[in-house]
């Protein structure tokens, strides 16, 4: 009886996890995994040496990712750099889905999330020049955000395409007089 609830419960949240009867996938890492992949016979990318190939747009958006991913880890720590401001901005990640955001943070025992209008009212008594310098670290970090979000929905857009499109093997030819 006490497997059955267990099984029970496990299958409700794999499929609460799961959005269209597809499970949720961490695109970063499948990304990451498919250029470790190492088999006796690589499939062929037929654009490969012409630098337009699957393989080689995967490349570029990893990159782009960890670019995005530093710019947001520096963001953070130059926000935890101003004394006595109250607010700084932490980020955030969300393993099952890959994704990696900036949000304002309040300092103190409560550490609660704030939105900009709450970071905006814990700001006004700073001077104006403060005040802009919060005002464009919010847009640069919704740039960030909203940039991470396209990246990664390319390599779920890369990855369909891969999956949809069937491998190019070829296979070298056996030499006459070899048998099989």
């Amino acid at each position: 009886m006490k497997g059955m609830v267990v099984e029970r419960a496990v299958d409700e949240r794999v499929r609460r996890s799961t959005s269209a009867g597809q499970e949720a996938v961490n695109p970063v890492m499948w990304a990451r995994e498919q250029m470790k992949v190492e088999s006796c016979q690589e499939p062929a990318d037929t654009k490969a040496f012409k630098g337009r190939g699957k393989a080689h747009a995967l490349r570029q958006y990893l990159a782009e990712i960890d670019s995005l991913e530093q710019e947001m880890r520096e963001l953070c720590d130059l926000t935890k750099q101003v004394q006595g401001a109250g607010l700084y901005l932490m980020l955030h990640r969300i393993n099952r889905t890959g994704a990696a955001f900036l949000r304002w943070r309040a300092v103190g025992g409560s550490k609660k999330h704030l939105s900009w209008d709450e970071a905006k009212a814990m700001t006004l008594g700073f001077t104006a020049e403060v005040r802009d310098w919060y005002s464009s670290v919010t847009i640069k970090a919704d740039h960030l955000n909203a940039r991470h979000i396209e990246v990664r929905t390319s390599i779920k857009a890369t990855r369909k395409a891969i999956s949809r499109s069937s491998p190019y093997l070829f296979a070298r030819p056996i030499p006459e007089g070899v048998s099989a």
